[in-house]
């Protein structure tokens, strides 16, 4: 997958842009407050029609203008399409190849793109909900039915929680209970699998970034697995009527990382927290490209600020060598090492306006 062209027209301080970005490596630089983080936003709003920085279209738009529209020209398994965003109070608007679409996975499957910014350091320290998004990201691109299965296991835990707030009786609870588990069995079944399929990649990738061993990642489904889903919301169903909500199933499960079997978040530094979700998420761009034959789009907000300057270095070649279309930015354009990458480009971003100066 690769952007091909990008405009933009009346994102926060940029009134206008166009880029035509390297298939490879682009770098994006210049001053805090320049608009060089709201260019890698744009490529995300292209991707997921939303944005990592604010969901209030107010904070989108430039000041001046009521509406912000993104064009994007994108290449996915050498077919072109183009893709068309606007946001105002009015809400958001979709089109792709000039139909208009409803859902944003249509975007996200012509589209995957994935950020590493200052939030992602949190998904080792952020609670569960972080981690089972990066699991399921991982999911939706390579495994066709995870995305219906989703759909539909969140259907009927709405279903199920409703029942729970009118405080009905167990008898009423016999059928979404059954439903319930056997989606969820074919939900935990995808992500054991995946996990299984990820690990190796990762053992593979955190050791080149300087990092020390001992790291184990292992799955948690949500429930006790030694019985069904069934069982267990039969057996908590007293309690789950009390507290009016499903307390067990995937919508609870959680990876559990460790080093030398103590949660991550106690027995490593800050700085090495960092280096463990950095080898995390370029094993999943890795894992994607294995089982997708495609490349992910690669958002990389000011590096220089999260990692100190070996493990960069480490970092920069990794990338390189796992491959596709990267867009990252600094605060200034000698932090980026480029050397790995034969084909580039690099922008200038001042006051809003993106100039091409290599």
């Amino acid at each position: 997958m690769q952007l091909l062209e990008l405009r933009i027209d009346h994102l926060r301080n940029i009134l206008a842009a166009k880029l035509e970005p390297d298939t490879h490596l682009n770098l994006i630089y210049g001053k805090n407050g320049s608009g060089k983080t709201t260019l890698l936003e744009a490529v995300y709003l292209i991707a997921t029609a939303k944005s990592f920085r604010s969901q209030q279209h107010r904070h989108l738009v430039h000041h001046d203008h009521s509406e912000l529209t993104l064009f994007a020209r994108v290449n996915q398994q050498q077919q072109r399409h183009q893709i068309g965003i606007a946001k105002s109070s009015q809400g958001t608007r979709l089109h792709i190849d000039g139909d208009t679409v409803q859902s944003n996975a249509e975007l996200a499957r012509l589209f995957a793109c994935q950020l590493i910014n200052q939030n992602s350091f949190q998904l080792i320290d952020a609670g569960p909900k972080q981690r089972r998004r990066f699991m399921d990201w991982g999911l939706f691109h390579v495994e066709p039915t995870f995305y219906e299965l989703w759909k539909r296991y969140f259907h009927i835990l709405k279903q199920r929680n409703s029942l729970l707030k009118q405080n009905k009786q167990a008898i009423a609870f016999s059928a979404w209970n059954e439903q319930l588990s056997l989606v969820a069995q074919q939900i935990d079944g995808l992500r054991n699998t995946y996990i299984e399929q990820f690990m190796p990649i990762f053992n593979e990738i955190y050791p080149l970034l300087g990092a020390q061993a001992g790291v184990t990642i292992e799955y948690a489904s949500g429930w006790d697995t030694d019985q069904s889903l069934k069982a267990t919301l039969e057996a908590d169903f007293q309690q789950d009527s009390r507290k009016g909500f499903t307390r067990s199933g995937p919508h609870r499960a959680d990876i559990q990382i460790k080093l030398n079997r103590h949660a991550a978040e106690q027995a490593l530094s800050r700085g090495q927290q960092k280096i463990l979700v950095a080898a995390l998420q370029l094993a999943q761009a890795r894992h994607f490209y294995l089982h997708s034959k495609q490349h992910c789009v690669l958002l990389i907000d000011d590096l220089a600020a999260e990692l100190d300057t070996d493990h960069q270095a480490a970092f920069m070649q990794v990338l390189s060598s796992i491959g596709g279309q990267v867009f990252m930015t600094a605060t200034d354009a000698d932090q980026a090492i480029m050397k790995h990458w034969d084909s580039k480009k690099v922008f200038h971003v001042e006051h809003g306006n993106v100039k091409e100066v290599i």
